[in-house]
């Protein structure tokens, strides 16, 4: 991360975002480590659906029910998140939750 006049560069993946703000710097850096920290949560849910992990995949669902509930506590992807990590972990035989 750079640090620029009233805000930050933060440069992910050949990626500039450019965080400006009028608050103090410790409301900004919150902000952005906020905001990289679900960066990177989605880009891992990427590279593991990619490589056909299903262990990664459970743990980043798990990481992401957080994030769902934040946006909206009716969110429908939250309990998708909940739904899948129930049948494969708990409910399901082995065999039928690779099937899944």
């Amino acid at each position: 991360m750079d640090h620029i006049r009233n805000g930050i560069i933060v440069k992910a993946c050949g990626v500039d975002i450019h965080l400006k703000s009028e608050c103090d710097d410790k409301t900004l850096r919150n902000y952005a480590l906020n905001f990289l920290q679900w960066y990177f949560n989605v880009i891992q849910m990427k590279d593991a659906i990619r490589e056909v992990d299903m262990n990664r995949v459970i743990i980043v669902l798990k990481n992401m029910i957080p994030f769902f509930y934040s946006h909206s506590v009716l969110s429908k992807y939250m309990v998708e998140c909940m739904d899948y990590i129930l049948k494969t972990e708990h409910t399901l035989s082995p065999y039928m939750s690779l099937k899944v």
